[in-house]
C-alpha cells in the first residue's frame, strides 16, 4: 500500500481551493449573525502553522512561524462584502486613528494576485512607542465565489517586535500574491 504524505494532501487541497474556493461560515463567541465570519481557504506559508485554537476563539484564521510562542503572526478575516472596499479601508484607518492617534498609515504598492482576482491594497500601520503591535501590515482585498458572492478579505502581519515583522514582510507579500 502506498503512503500518502502530507505534502501530497496539501497540494491536492490547494489545487481544489484555488479552482473553486468555498468559505466556511464561523461565528464569534457572541454567536450573533452580525458577527459572522468566514474561514477563507488559505494555506500557511512554508514552515508556518495554523493556530486553530486561538483562531476559533476570535473568529479569524491565525498562522504563526512556530506552533507556540511566535514573534509574528498573519491573520485573515473574511466577511461578506457589504460596502465598497475603499469605504472599508477608510473606516479601518479612522478606527486605528481613534484607538492610537499617533499611528502613521502609509499606502504600500498593490500586490497582484496569482488567482486573477483584484490586487490586494496593503498599508503599513506604524505606532511608535506602542507596547503591543507597534508595526503592522494590513492588506485589504475582495474575492468572488463561483456563485457570485463577494467577500472582503483583511490580511494582517502583526506582532510585538517590529524587527520580526520586517523579517517576515517578503513572506507576507508572497502569501498575499498566492491568495
Amino acid at each position: 500500500m502506498r503512503k500518502v504524505t502530507l505534502p501530497v494532501i496539501a497540494a491536492a487541497a490547494l489545487a481544489l481551493f484555488n479552482t473553486d474556493p468555498r468559505a466556511e461560515k464561523s461565528m464569534n463567541d457572541s454567536g450573533s449573525s452580525a458577527d459572522a465570519r468566514y474561514l477563507w481557504p488559505v494555506f500557511p506559508p512554508d514552515g508556518w502553522f495554523h493556530n486553530l485554537e486561538s483562531g476559533r476563539k476570535v473568529g479569524v484564521q491565525i498562522m504563526t512561524p512556530r506552533p507556540t510562542d511566535s514573534d509574528a503572526l498573519i491573520y485573515v478575516v473574511a466577511s461578506l462584502k457589504k460596502k465598497d472596499l475603499e469605504v472599508s479601508i477608510a473606516e479601518s484607518h479612522v478606527n486605528m486613528r481613534q484607538s492610537a492617534p499617533s499611528t502613521k498609515i502609509t499606502k504600500m504598492p498593490e500586490v497582484a494576485r496569482k488567482n486573477g482576482q483584484a490586487a490586494f491594497q496593503p498599508y503599513r500601520y506604524e505606532t511608535p512607542g506602542a507596547q503591543q503591535q507597534p508595526l503592522e501590515y494590513v492588506a485589504f482585498g475582495e474575492a468572488r465565489y463561483s456563485d457570485g458572492k463577494m467577500f472582503k478579505l483583511t490580511v494582517t502581519l502583526t506582532g510585538n517586535d517590529p524587527r520580526a515583522i520586517e523579517k517576515y514582510r517578503a513572506l507576507y507579500w508572497a502569501f498575499l500574491a498566492a491568495h
